[in-house]
């Protein structure tokens, strides 16, 4: 299986998979925030009609992303949704926060006290680099004795066991 996994994108669909997950972290965050705040009819609708079009958007992308770059096009696909969906929220967010408060009058002033410390944003994109390229050393070092690594890998994973 680790020859079959080497020669298809899996490396690449992992070290995009690295930026995806804080896509949804912070989609999940931002829209919770949304919804316990979100009153009024006229929000509710706001918010309806702005999915409605980044669905829109993410069905005009999705293929067009998968055909140019195969699996890393579809979790870019859904990236840019969770990123649109995210901005949204944001923006509702200020506009909550700017009627209660002075000091929050833009999405950046929203987000400086809540972003991710620098060594965990530095963390975040050297896995993604790590995973990215980990075909390029590992799986290149390692074609020529693909049986026998294949044969260490099993020995040591029953070893562990």
């Amino acid at each position: 299986a680790g020859s079959r996994w080497a020669n298809d994108d899996a490396s690449e669909a992992l070290s995009a998979f690295c930026f995806y997950t804080g896509m949804l972290a912070m989609n999940g965050m931002s829209e919770a925030f949304v919804y316990a705040i979100a009153s009024s009819t006229a929000e509710i609708g706001r918010l309806s009609f702005a999915h409605a079009i980044i669905g829109g958007v993410y069905a005009a992308s999705a293929p067009l992303f998968v055909q140019k770059f195969g699996t890393v096009g579809l979790i870019a696909a859904n990236s840019l949704q969770m990123l649109l969906r995210s901005i949204f929220s944001f923006n509702f967010a200020v506009q909550y926060f700017a009627k209660r408060s002075e000091s929050i009058t833009s999405i950046r002033s929203l987000t400086r006290g809540f972003l991710p410390n620098g060594l965990v944003l530095f963390s975040s994109l050297l896995s993604y680099v790590a995973t990215r390229y980990s075909k390029t050393f590992f799986v290149a070092a390692t074609r020529d004795c693909s049986s026998i690594f294949d044969a260490v890998w099993i020995f040591s994973s029953i070893k562990h066991i």
